[in-house]
């Protein structure tokens, strides 16, 4: 129970409030637009931000979002507002059934690490926007950051880029006999992964497959890639924040491109661009 408030927390009032500001700092009003959210996820995210700014947000992913479950999980004075302002589809490829110019603004948050085609993703969200509007994008963690694996609950930093995947199961294999540190909206503590394993309904090699699953569903692809894909689709990035803290290297870098491996995600806004 106090891993899914701290998740709760997490998404619906940190993660939103965050967003909210972010479409605030670029002058932009939510209140009654229409909102889209790619790679919407449980939906928390979006409720929340339904929530603190009176939106309506239409959240899409290749996998289906429980609206059922997500409002049950939302807070109680919240839920009468957001079961007619949230709505959510399924999508199985990177063209959506929706209008020309039909949305206000758009947001994806730590998704963008996983698109497979991020152009057709971005050209998609590009046509779908209004030429007015914007897109704020969040990715986090990119590739070669120390958290690129999407594992750093479980793996040390940078541990996938010198393993190769059989390793990688390996290693979480053997974590399925430990007591673990869960640091979740910067609290820590520690739990038997047997505890862990039974709050999911799975059992360990179930476990370690979802974890690989996760990690093979990383694109790989770095900060001057998403840049050059935004604008290959029609966006013009017109606010940058890069997120990084003090890293620790590995050994043996040489004279690559440190950056790629200091800068673990970005937060951008953008707008179509004005010559189209």
């Amino acid at each position: 129970m106090a891993t899914r408030n701290l998740w709760l927390n997490s998404h619906f009032s940190e993660a939103a409030g965050e967003l909210q500001k972010l479409f605030s700092d670029a002058g932009f009003e939510l209140k009654d637009k229409r909102i889209l959210d790619i790679g919407t996820g449980d939906g928390l995210i979006a409720a929340g931000l339904s929530a603190r700014a009176g939106c309506h947000v239409t959240g899409i992913d290749l996998l289906e979002t429980d609206k059922d479950n997500l409002l049950s999980a939302s807070p109680r004075k919240f839920r009468k507002v957001l079961e007619g302002n949230l709505s959510f589809k399924q999508v199985t490829g990177n063209t959506w059934d929706f209008p020309d110019a039909h949305f206000d603004g758009i947001f994806s948050w730590s998704a963008a690490e996983h698109f497979e085609d991020s152009v057709e993703i971005y050209s998609e969200a590009r046509r779908v926007l209004s030429p007015s509007g914007i897109f704020v994008l969040q990715t986090y963690p990119l590739w070669k950051s120390r958290w690129g694996h999407h594992l750093d609950t479980w793996l040390p930093e940078f541990f996938h880029l010198d393993k190769n995947e059989a390793q990688i199961e390996s290693a979480l294999a053997a974590l399925t006999e430990s007591r673990v540190p869960v640091e979740l909206s910067n609290r820590k503590f520690s739990r038997d992964m047997i505890e862990i394993l039974s709050d999911k309904g799975l059992d360990r090699a179930a476990w370690v497959q979802l974890c690989m699953t996760s990690l093979r569903s990383c694109n790989k692809i770095q900060a001057d890639e998403i840049f050059k894909a935004l604008h290959d689709s029609g966006f013009e990035v017109r606010r940058v924040e890069l997120m990084t803290l003090p890293t620790m290297l590995p050994e043996g870098l040489g004279n690559q491109n440190l950056l790629n491996y200091v800068v673990e995600g970005l937060k951008l806004i953008c707008v179509p661009l004005r010559n189209e």
